[in-house]
């Protein structure tokens, strides 16, 4: 059984959604989980490139074609004003990362691997599969480590000593580099409200703005920084916390199998994600047909997705 990290994380939030995501696929983008999935796009391009524009390029061409799909896909208006609004956060934030970050990270590290893959086995008859956002060098040290890119709106950092996706990455890239660090990189999404009769290039214009006035003074260092947008933080994994995340999954696992084998023993965990990050919402109690074809394409294999990340 080949899993991925994003398999075990959704299982946790809520089973149901696990086992509807390996039936259906939804014809409408996720507008919730766009952000973050352009966030990685775009620094993934900037450092393989070693050209921040080409991640603000790609951003352009990517945020077309999701608009053009929710459209297509039948989104009601108030979902793509939504998408639209969020979207332009995300482009001021980027246009911020490439004036104040890029430029201090291509001086100081070498980008050794972007989208790095990895396939490791880690229990009898259970393979995790997936990707990690980069593996760098710091050009000074000689230090490698493990970076992961994030775009969210709070960094718990009170939590991030029991989170399941730092010791599984560094379980993941031992046997190649042995147990490296994972660099946080955070970047925290702004709170502004598009105002009546505003424009998208002013609108954009002002959050760029209200975040780069905020960071007046901001002066960037190799290692770990925080300012009122930006995060990076080191975290370490040891022996003790690599077992423990191992022993989690692999117990996920035989839960997991279970559930698949017998969907009708899968449970709903309703909570505030059920608002804003299922995308499966309209079928959850009743696989009504008629929605079923209207919002989504039944999948031919039942195969894991590719891990986000």
């Amino acid at each position: 059984m080949n899993r991925s990290y994003s398999q075990f994380s959704t299982f946790a939030l809520c089973p149901r959604k696990h086992v509807l995501g390996r039936k259906y696929e939804s014809k409408v983008k996720a507008t919730a989980l766009a952000e973050g999935d352009i966030f990685h796009l775009c620094l993934g391009k900037m450092y393989a490139q070693g050209d921040a524009d080409a991640g603000l390029e790609v951003f352009k061409v990517t945020r077309e074609q999701y608009l053009k799909d929710a459209k297509e896909g039948g989104a009601s208006t108030e979902s793509i004003e939504r998408m639209i609004v969020k979207f332009a956060s995300l482009e001021a934030m980027l246009k911020a990362y490439r004036e104040k970050i890029f430029p201090g990270d291509m001086a100081r590290y070498d980008i050794l691997a972007v989208e790095k893959s990895f396939d490791i086995k880690v229990a009898r008859g259970l393979r995790l599969r997936g990707y990690v956002d980069g593996i760098w060098r710091d050009k000074s040290s000689g230090v490698r480590f493990i970076m992961e890119h994030k775009y969210k709106t709070s960094h718990e950092e009170d939590l991030m000593h029991l989170d399941l996706q730092v010791s599984l990455y560094t379980a993941a890239m031992i046997e190649e580099y042995g147990p490296l660090p994972t660099f946080y990189n955070v970047a925290l999404k702004p709170q502004n409200r598009m105002k009546k009769n505003e424009t998208h290039h002013d609108f954009v214009t002002r959050i760029y703005t209200d975040v780069t006035e905020k960071m007046t003074g901001f002066l960037y260092s190799p290692g770990d920084f925080a300012c009122d947008r930006f995060v990076r933080k080191t975290y370490s994994r040891g022996k003790t916390e690599l077992k423990a995340a191992i022993d989690q999954i692999t117990s996920m696992d035989r839960v997991m199998r279970r559930v698949e084998k017998h969907p009708e023993l899968a449970w709903r965990n309703v909570g505030d994600h059920c608002l804003w990050l299922c995308s499966f919402r309209p079928v959850c109690i009743d696989e009504d047909p008629m929605d079923v074809n209207r919002l989504y394409e039944l999948k031919q294999r039942m195969e894991p997705k590719k891990e986000s990340v």
